[in-house]
């Protein structure tokens, strides 16, 4: 056989051998439906209809079940977090109680910072004015308006009405405060309320001082709501001190 009949017999070979091996090459991925494996019963995929994949369209309208007892699902601090917010709550419930709950305003008396005895010259009749300083302390974290304070003074036994006085005008208090509030009282010891006999009792040689209860009552009005508040008192005055003799 000559040189020349051999290579076109290897050539027809190697022919050969490509096309079969061009013949069991793998076709495409693309090319297989997926399906599956689930007995008789099986079905395509409704979602990717067959194909195991989704289209990019799709990624925003699928949604994914994740199983209850999956991990992403427990976060580690959860605990941490509700009882922190829990006692951040509460805390915050506390000072607003703290700051925002009313406290009574108290009232208290001091002393009588001036006065004055004004005697009829029949003695009969006699007139005190005084000026009686009260305390009145504000323990609230907000501002308190001072509406009112009235003060009743009675004498004897049995008591006997002789007097009254009130706030000029009403003011602020500020919070945490204290201030002291000056009341002006008039009283008068006559024969209207059977008490003429002590225009003699302050100019005798022997004075003495008169014994007066004074009863206070204050109003004050805070966050839309109104208080009363009282305090009673005994004071001593020395009615022959200061006097001034009227016709």
């Amino acid at each position: 056989m000559s040189d020349s009949e051999t290579k076109r017999l290897l050539g027809k070979k190697q022919g050969k051998s490509n096309e079969s091996y061009q013949a069991v090459t793998a076709p495409a991925l693309d090319a297989f439906a997926y399906e599956e494996f689930s007995g008789r019963g099986g079905r395509t995929c409704p979602t990717c209809h067959g194909t195991g994949r989704i289209s990019k369209d799709q990624e925003t309208d699928l949604v994914a079940l994740i199983p209850y007892d999956d991990d992403r699902l427990k976060p580690s601090k959860t605990k941490q977090y509700v009882v922190l917010a829990v006692v951040l709550c509460l805390v915050a419930s506390g000072l607003c109680l703290f700051f925002v709950l009313p406290r009574s305003v108290t009232i208290s008396p001091i002393k009588i910072s001036n006065y004055t005895v004004s005697i009829e010259d029949n003695q009969t009749t006699t007139y005190i004015d005084l000026v009686y300083l009260f305390e009145v302390q504000n323990t609230n974290f907000f501002n308190v308006q001072l509406l009112n304070i009235t003060a009743d003074v009675n004498y004897g036994w049995p008591q006997v009405s002789v007097g009254s006085g009130y706030l000029l005008k009403s003011f602020n208090v500020p919070s945490l405060s204290t201030v002291q509030v000056p009341v002006k009282i008039k009283t008068e010891f006559s024969e209207d309320n059977g008490l003429s006999f002590v225009g003699k009792f302050c100019v005798g040689e022997y004075s003495h001082s008169l014994v007066m209860q004074f009863n206070v009552m204050m109003t004050s009005s805070y966050l839309k709501h109104s208080e009363e508040n009282s305090a009673n008192t005994y004071t001593y005055i020395n009615c022959g001190n200061n006097i001034k003799h009227i016709g």
